[in-house]
């Protein structure tokens, strides 16, 4: 056996150098391991750089003369061999990987699993030819859309009333008005494994509603017995307090602040359990006098303290200790229940849609994999992989998911076993992808554990070779300090009557645990290198203030940094989300912060997306117009736009809103440009995207000519890929399309503004963080919790969602919450661990603290900076400015005589304008299938025709009409205003003697179900009773046909083949009110 090799990688500490050295180890040891080894992470983009290194490195081990390449000492030494003996392997080496490529197995985790999912289906479970969906939001969108559409069915009834129940509750709550929004919020928590692990048990106990509304009384007697005793308790202190006289406002110690109102609260149920709020006044009857009451008063209520008051506080605070655990679960578990049964029906629905489609949905690899594998040492599903590869190698392990390390453990432990080799590389503090149900609590603790059999080689690579000694030694020093202020703060925070527990007492070390390797040695580059480290703290009461300083100081940090010689592309500003990634973009372009007014280029997420291109939102909108004339909102816009880009491309100093709707001109203008929209109907929709490009203005085409090439690109994939249909292409766009952005070198001279989060695994020459204020703890009401109650009548469903409220430190869930708030703080540490580590050189940090005088809860990153900064020597921080500053910096040989002018020379390459060429009547020409590419009599008959059979399709039954007509409705292939009219008529042809039984619900019903031959045939309705069988097409508007008669034969004779006895076709010629029974031998009309 053989041990597994953990590598503890802080941020810088080589640790692309050290997989790319083992890798090759494995390869020298044995050339052939190639195929025999799968290193997986978590990221294409780091897949492809893994892939690469390692190529690269046996390149430059086989080739390079000058200079010792890297690894070439290791492995000389590691090997015994000389300088030309690792040469001829290393190129022997490189020659295989190339020529055997698809063996050198380098992938994603997500990859793999969809590969062994594909490999397995049939063990699986899931069904041939199944397409296995990425974008899981849309299946979702659709399980949501279809529920709200069917709520008002019989078979919905409870599924209605937590629907509407639901949307009360988050109106009350929050007022939320936009309710769809709210339900797909709470949906995501379908994608969360602790859900998808329970879904099948909760399915179980959901579906029965009598259960669940047994369930939800208990609950609700729990609370209310509790509320009726706190209030008459209460009820009966306001009495006492009224017999003698007394004044609550008045007579009491506080006056109107009294601590005696706690009678009034417990009446009035207004936070009635807070025994903290009236807990000194158990203590004597001088807690509730004013010294300087008259005697009289003091008397009367000593005598109502002796009489009853202090009796009746006893007995509150004894409830209170004995039941508002269950009261708070009660409630915490009440307040979510209906959201419980809306996920579920979602879940539910989502599960149906992938089996209508042949669809799964590769957020429940995981899962699957894990139920298959079902603790099994060596499980039947991973029999081919295991024999395959031998060797594992994973990538940032601290992003693992339980579930993917559960299906993982099995290969790790048959490697180990069969004394090959396993290794994992990973940190802690850069742990940031919880949300995405990673757990670095695996790679802390359960990977010694679990593999302690085999014993694990634990090795940490503490020198850091990407930043300056400076920056290193602020790491260093501050995330030790705030590592230990976070454990101390959580300590405090557990209540005396749990600390004991074996689970809190290993939390009240495990801060301080995570961040045990935090301390960094610099590389013997680093010391020449100098750094800066500088930090500005605001003193904001709120964020909107601070805002409104930090980004001026951000900017005017920017500015210092380019005067001091650092280039643009040096520059990356990092922030936490997209919003304020576009308040420091803005800030940046308009250049109203600058100096001199001067605008800075940059380069951001935000700025590259497509959708953010003036010229393809007129595009799109006009796309829209095109496919819905009656579409008023994208009419309104495209007359906006044309008139605030008018034909001559002169500037507009002024624009009037009412001329585009009411001038004369305006009006004859946009009379004939929608003309021109029209025309364009009938074209394909890749040549109408250029027609309408050939439309838009000179000056808009040039400024966007980069979107527009890269939205055609997405176009013509889409088509190529998917349908030439226009309403599927803006259904894509508005899905997913939308969302896509440019590409561009990663060379480009501009400032760089990106995400935390996007940021990881980068480093640049100075970091910005420009926004340092988030909470050490986000933890909200918005927030949903799956926990599992432990204790009775509460364990009755296996998995409760719970809102992050401060009531459960008060509830069962109490050391649930305690965990929870441990992660949020390691959480928020390690974003802001992530952050501080991807400077070479500076680090410039603006932050925010409330009030400096009353730092002593960290709530903020704020709070930690001010903490660590005002510890500093009064040469490096000023209390008055708040300004802690370090620079060592050796300035950079890369600046030239001229040291403000730091922008690289630029050069443009004028691309060719955009040329609509026709090329004639004798084009080739699209296929055209969509029934807006028909002419118009055409288009209406075809459109007729096509709607009758999706309705028809959906009619098993008379009494499925109105939710057929829904559903067209829904999905805006028929107005409102025509259901009534196309009801009368499916009516009126229903009312048929011959039609009638057709449907009564006395068949078994196939509509367009296929019959499987030599090609598919799908007969519009196949009835099945006993032993009979009878088949119907529907003819809408069509002249009769022999050829009619034949396909309904054709049909016969394929049923006939699959040993149906007695087989009847008819032909139904709807607007004809005629059925013809069509023959076995042919006969004519």
């Amino acid at each position: 056996m053989s041990q597994l090799k953990v590598y503890r990688a802080s941020a810088g500490s080589g640790k692309t150098y050290t997989l790319t050295q083992e890798y090759i180890f494995l390869l020298f040891k044995k050339p052939e391991n190639y195929r025999q080894i799968l290193a997986v992470t978590f990221t294409n983009k780091a897949t492809a750089e893994m892939r690469s290194r390692i190529l690269s490195t046996l390149n430059n081990l086989a080739h390079q003369t000058m200079g010792t390449p890297e690894h070439m000492v290791d492995l000389q030494n590691k090997f015994k061999l000389t300088t030309a003996e690792v040469r001829q392997k290393a190129s022997l080496l490189l020659g295989l990987l190339l020529h055997d490529f698809s063996r050198f197995s380098i992938s994603t985790i997500d990859s793999f699993f969809q590969k062994v999912t594909r490999s397995f289906a049939r063990e699986m479970g899931l069904p041939i030819g199944f397409r296995l969906e990425l974008e899981t939001k849309h299946i979702m969108l659709q399980a949501i859309d279809q529920l709200i559409l069917e709520m008002d069915a019989p078979q919905h009834k409870a599924m209605k009333e937590w629907l509407i129940d639901f949307a009360r509750e988050r109106m009350e709550q929050d007022n939320k008005w936009n309710i769809s929004q709210e339900i797909q919020h709470i949906s995501r928590e379908i994608f969360k494994e602790k859900y998808q692990a329970n879904a099948a048990l909760l399915s179980r106990q959901i579906k029965d509603k009598n259960y669940l509304n047994a369930y939800k009384s208990a609950l609700q007697e729990i609370i209310s017995n509790v509320d009726q005793q706190i209030k008459g308790l209460g009820e009966q202190g306001l009495e006492l307090i009224t017999k003698f006289n007394l004044d609550l406002t008045e007579d009491f110690q506080g006056k109107s602040r009294t601590k005696v109102k706690v009678f009034e609260r417990m009446a009035q149920l207004n936070d009635h359990l807070n025994l903290s709020k009236f807990e000194v006044l158990l203590e004597s009857p001088e807690k509730w006098t004013r010294k300087d009451s008259p005697p009289e008063k003091k008397m009367a209520i000593e005598a109502a303290y002796q009489e009853g008051l202090h009796a009746i506080l006893l007995q509150a605070a004894e409830t209170i200790a004995q039941k508002s655990k269950d009261y708070y679960t009660a409630k915490l578990i009440l307040k979510e229940l209906n959201a419980l049964g809306l996920i579920h029906d979602v879940y539910e629905k989502m599960m149906q849609l992938c089996r209508e489609q042949n669809i799964f949905m590769i957020s429940g690899t995981n899962y699957l994999l894990t139920r298959i594998i079902d603790n099994n040492e060596t499980p039947f599903i991973y029999e081919k992989t295991g024999t395959r590869y031998a060797h594992y190698m994973m990538d940032e392990f601290q992003d693992t998911s339980t579930l993917q390390y559960l299906n993982f453990v099995p290969l790790v432990n048959d490697s180990l076993a069969s004394d090959n080799y396993a290794l994992m590389v990973g940190d802690v503090k850069q742990a940031i992808y919880r949300w995405r149900n990673s757990d670095w609590n695996l790679l802390a603790e359960a990977v010694e554990k679990d593999y302690n059999r085999f014993g694990v080689q634990l090795n940490t690579l503490d020198t850091n070779w990407r930043s300056s000694a400076d920056v290193i030694r602020f790491n260093n020093d501050f995330f030790k300090l705030a590592a230990s202020t976070m454990q101390q703060q959580f300590n405090s925070l557990v209540p005396e009557d749990i600390s004991g527990h074996e689970a809190l007492l290993a939390m009240q070390s495990k801060i301080s645990s995570a961040y045990f390797d935090v301390e960094q040695k610099a590389s013997p580059k680093a010391g020449q290198l100098g750094g800066q480290i500088y930090i500005q703290l605001i003193e904001a009461a709120n964020k909107e203030s601070y805002f409104d300083s930090a980004i001026p100081c951000a900017v005017e940090r920017i500015v210092a940094l380019m005067e001091g010689g650092y280039r643009l592309s040096d520059i990356c500003v990092l922030v936490r989300n997209n919003k304020e990634g576009v308040e420091i973009t803005n800030a940046l372009l308009s250049g109203l912060h600058h100096p001199t007014l001067t605008s800075l280029p940059v380069i951001s997420n935000e700025s590259l997306i497509l959708s953010k291109s003036e010229a393809i939102k007129l595009i799109v909108e006009q796309l829209r117009y095109i496919q819905n004339p009656e579409n008023h909102l994208s009419g309104a816009f495209i007359r906006l736009h044309l008139f605030k880009q008018p034909s001559g491309d002169g500037p507009v100093s002024q624009i009037d809103l009412t001329r585009p709707f009411h001038g004369s001109k305006e009006k004859e203008a946009w009379d004939a440009y929608h003309q021109t929209l029209m025309n364009y109907r009938e074209k394909p929709v890749y040549e109408l995207i250029e027609g309408l490009i050939a439309l838009l203005p000179a000056s808009l085409k040039k400024l966007h000519s980069v979107y527009i090439q890269s939205f055609m690109s997405l176009c013509l994939n889409y088509i190529n890929q998917e349908t030439a249909d226009l309403n599927q292409f803006l259904d894509f766009w508005d899905r997913k399309g939308s969302a896509s952005s440019l590409s561009i070198p990663d060379n480009q001279e501009a400032i760089r503004v990106m995400t935390i989060h996007k940021s990881k695994g980068l480093e640049f020459k100075a970091v910005v963080v420009p926004f340092a204020n988030w909470e050490m703890n986000n933890l909200s009401h918005r927030d949903l919790l799956w926990l599992t109650p432990k204790t009775e009548p509460f364990n009755a469903v296996a998995l409760v969602p719970v809102s992050g409220s401060n009531h459960l430190a008060q509830s069962h869930f109490a050391e649930e919450y305690l965990d929870e708030t441990l992660h949020q703080y390691v959480d928020n540490l390690n974003v802001t661990y992530v952050a501080f580590t991807r400077a070479r050189e500076s680090l410039n940090i603006i932050g925010q603290i409330k009030k400096k005088e009353k730092v002593d809860n960290y709530k903020q990153i704020g709070d930690l900076l001010y903490l660590f900064a005002a510890n500093g020597s009064d040469d490096i921080w000023e209390e008055e400015s708040l300004v802690y500053e370090v620079d060592h910096r050796v300035e950079s040989s890369a600046t030239g005589p001229e040291k403000a002018d730091t922008y690289r020379p630029e050069s443009e390459i004028e691309g060719k304008p955009f040329e609509h060429i026709p090329l004639g009547d004798n084009r080739a020409r699209i296929h055209m299938e969509s029934e807006n590419y028909f002419n118009t009599e055409e288009r209406l008959a075809v459109n007729h025709g096509k709607i009758m059979h999706q309705l028809f399709e959906h009619i098993v039954t008379v009494e499925d009409i109105d939710k057929a007509l829904t559903l067209l409705r829904f999905e805006g292939k028929i107005e409102g205003n025509e259901m009534a009219t196309y009801k009368n008529t499916i009516q009126k042809w229903l009312s048929h003697p011959a039609v009638t039984k057709w449907f009564n619900g006395s068949y078994n019903i196939k509509t367009e179900a296929g019959i499987l031959s030599a090609k598919v045939k799908r007969p519009d309705r196949v009835m099945i009773k006993d032993q009979e069988i009878v088949v119907v097409d529907y003819k809408f508007g069509q002249q009769k046909h022999l050829s009619h008669h034949g396909q309904v034969r054709n049909y016969m004779q394929l049923l006939k083949n699959m040993k149906y006895q007695k087989v009847t076709g008819f032909l139904w010629y709807a607007e004809k009110d005629e059925v013809i029974k069509v023959e076995e031998q042919g006969t004519l009309f």
